[in-house]
């Protein structure tokens, strides 16, 4: 029970200081995180211009919008 219990002890202990070691530079997180954050924007805004576009080549008129000509002939 004792060889249990001191290895539960190491265990906590050596998690405890694994937690203080750092892997990664945080320079490199912020760099990170901000170009992901740009990319994000990035996509949305050529997603919207997309858009934009294809509504307005669906919904522009194909023939110029002007009343058609009307004729009066006179009767013989």
């Amino acid at each position: 029970m004792s060889y249990i219990l001191e290895a539960i002890k190491k265990a906590e202990r050596e998690r405890g200081l694994a937690q203080f070691i750092e892997y990664e530079n945080n320079e490199y997180k912020k760099k990170r995180k901000f170009s992901l954050q740009t990319h994000y924007w990035l996509w949305i805004s050529v997603l919207l211009v997309m858009n934009v576009l294809s509504f307005t080549a669906l919904l522009w008129p194909k023939e110029p919008l002007a009343p058609p000509r009307v004729y009066i002939v006179s009767p013989q």
